[in-house]
C-alpha cells in the first residue's frame, strides 16, 4: 500500500534527516512511501485545501510565519483527519499544541536509535489506521464480503482476479471468490497483502515460511516468488516475525 507522507520544516536539512531516519527504520524499509516536502506551512495548507491527500503529516512547531500549531489547526479545519505528528528542536508542547489532536511529538534532540524507535511506532499506528476489514467479492451476480484475514492469496485471472480463502486461520478447506477490484488496486488499498509475483499477492499474516524463492502458506500452498520480489517478501516476513502488528484499529 502506498502512503503519502508530508514533512513540513523550514530547515531542509531536517527534512532530509527525517527521511533518512524513516528509511533506516524497520517500518520504513517495508512500506511503500512517497514523500512531499514543504518549507512553508502555508504551502502545505494550500495543498490540502486544493484536495491533496496525505496519510501522515510531520510538522515542525517552530515554523516561520504561521507556526506549526497554527498550521495544524487550520489543516484540521480544512478537512485533514489523518495522522499528525509534531517535530520540535526543543520547544515543548503548549496548550495550543493539543487543539489539533496530534498523535505524537518528535524531538530533534533524540539520538538516532530513539528517533528510529519513535518513527517505527508512528508508522505502525499508520498501518493500523489504514487496515480494511474486507474486500468486495462476487459470487455469480451477487456481491459479497471477503474477510481479509481469511484470504490466503490473490491471483490474476483472464477476467480480473480471484481470492483463495478459508473460513478462518488454521482451516484448510478453501474457496475461490472473484473480486471486484483488480490486483493493482488491491495491493494499493490493503496493507495486509504483498506482491511476490506480477500475478500474485499473498496475505502476509497467512505466510508460514519463506525459503529462498518459495513462499509457504499455512495451509501448505507453495508459491514461487519471482526474482524482483524475493528480497521484499523476505524483509516483510522478517519484520512480521520480529514485530507482529496487533489486529484491529
Amino acid at each position: 500500500m502506498l502512503f503519502h507522507v508530508a514533512i513540513c520544516d523550514d530547515m531542509p536539512v531536517d527534512i532530509l534527516m527525517l527521511e533518512n531516519k524513516i528509511k533506516e527504520s524497520n517500518m520504513g524499509k517495508v512500506l511503500d512511501l512517497k514523500y512531499n516536502r514543504f518549507i512553508k506551512g502555508e504551502d502545505l495548507l494550500k495543498a490540502v485545501r486544493s484536495g491533496k491527500k496525505y496519510d501522515l503529516v510531520i510538522l515542525d512547531i517552530s515554523l516561520k510565519g504561521l507556526n506549526g500549531e497554527e498550521i495544524a489547526i487550520k489543516l484540521r479545519d480544512a478537512g485533514y483527519d489523518s495522522l499528525l505528528v509534531f517535530c520540535t528542536a526543543g520547544n515543548g508542547p503548549s496548550v495550543n499544541s493539543f487543539k489539533s489532536g496530534p498523535y505524537r511529538f518528535l524531538l530533534k534532540s533524540f539520538t538516532g536509535k530513539e528517533i528510529i524507535s519513535e518513527l517505527d511506532s508512528i508508522f505502525k499506528e499508520l498501518v493500523q489506521r489504514n487496515k480494511k476489514d474486507y474486500i468486495l467479492g462476487k459470487k455469480g451476480t451477487a456481491l459479497c464480503r471477503v474477510e481479509v484475514p481469511n484470504v490466503l492469496f490473490i491471483e490474476t485471472t483472464r477476467r480480473g482476479c480471484r481470492a483463495v480463502v478459508t473460513s478462518g486461520t488454521g482451516n484448510t478447506e478453501k474457496e475461490e471468490i472473484a473480486l471486484s477490484d483488480n490486483i493493482d488496486q488491491i495491493e494499493n488499498d490493503y496493507v495486509e497483502f504483498t506482491r511476490i509475483h506480477k500475478s500474485f499477492l499473498v496475505n502476509l499474516s497467512r505466510v508460514a515460511e519463506v525459503d529462498k524463492s518459495e513462499v509457504v502458506l499455512e495451509d501448505g500452498t507453495v508459491i514461487t516468488a519471482s526474482r524482483p520480489y524475493q528480497k521484499q517478501i523476505k524483509e516483510k516476513y522478517r519484520l512480521k516475525l520480529l514485530t507482529p502488528l496487533k489486529k484491529g484499529r
